[in-house]
C-alpha cells in the first residue's frame, strides 16, 4: 500500500526507442567494438555455430577428417571457413548485422532471449503504469539531459546536473541505411518479434 502511494507521487519517465535502432546500436557496441572481447567470446561463436555449423564438429582437424570426402568441395570449403570463423578468437570475429539479427530472431522464437531484446511492453509494462513523461530516444545523451533539465527546472542553470557526453549512439539515419540491406523477409520476421 505504501509503495503504491509512493509510486503515485513520483514523476514516472519512460524512454522509448525504435527497436531496430536499439538493435543496431547493440550490434555496433557489442560486436563491432573490439573493446567488448568478453561479449564477443561469449556470443559470436554461438551465432556462427547456430547459423552454419549445427551438428558439425567445431574442431578443424576433426571436421576435415570426417567430412572432406562426404561433401561437395563448395559445401566443404564453406563449412570449413565457418569453422575457422568460429575459432578465430575475440577481436577477430566477423559476425554481420544480418547474422546477428538472424540469431536474435531464433532466440526470440525459442523464447530463450536476454532481457535486453524484450519488447518495451515486456520490460516496462506501459499499460499497467501511468507514465508522466514519455520520450522517444533517438540520441540517449540529449534525451537524458532533456529529462534532467525538466526535473531541475527550478534550479539555476549553473547548479544543474547533466549526463556527460559519451560515445555517440548509432544515428537513426545510419540504422535505416543498414537495415535497408537486410532482406525484407528477415525484416518482417524481426518486426513480428519486436
Amino acid at each position: 500500500h505504501q509503495n503504491v502511494k509512493r509510486i503515485q507521487t513520483y514523476l514516472k519517465v519512460i524512454l522509448t526507442r525504435h527497436p531496430f535502432s536499439w538493435l543496431g546500436s547493440k550490434y555496433h557496441f557489442t560486436i563491432e567494438n573490439s573493446a567488448n572481447k568478453d561479449f564477443q567470446r561469449e556470443n559470436c561463436p554461438g551465432i556462427i555455430k547456430k547459423l552454419y555449423l549445427k551438428g558439425l564438429p567445431t574442431n578443424e582437424k576433426t571436421f576435415i577428417k570426417k567430412y572432406k570426402t562426404e561433401m561437395s568441395e563448395a559445401d566443404f570449403q564453406e563449412k570449413l571457413s565457418q569453422i575457422q570463423r568460429y575459432n578465430a578468437g575475440p577481436g577477430k570475429y566477423s559476425v554481420s548485422l544480418l547474422e546477428y539479427i538472424q540469431s536474435l530472431i531464433h532466440k526470440k522464437e525459442s523464447e530463450n532471449q536476454d532481457n535486453y531484446f524484450s519488447g518495451q511492453n515486456r520490460l516496462c509494462n506501459p499499460c499497467a503504469m501511468h507514465y508522466d513523461v514519455i520520450l522517444q530516444c533517438t540520441n540517449g545523451y540529449e534525451e537524458v539531459n532533456r529529462v534532467l533539465d525538466f526535473l531541475q527546472r527550478d534550479k539555476p542553470t549553473e547548479k544543474r546536473l547533466y549526463y556527460p557526453k559519451g560515445s555517440p549512439t548509432v544515428s537513426q539515419q545510419k540504422c535505416n541505411e543498414e537495415f535497408s540491406t537486410i532482406p525484407i523477409e528477415i525484416r518482417r520476421k524481426l518486426h513480428k518479434v519486436y
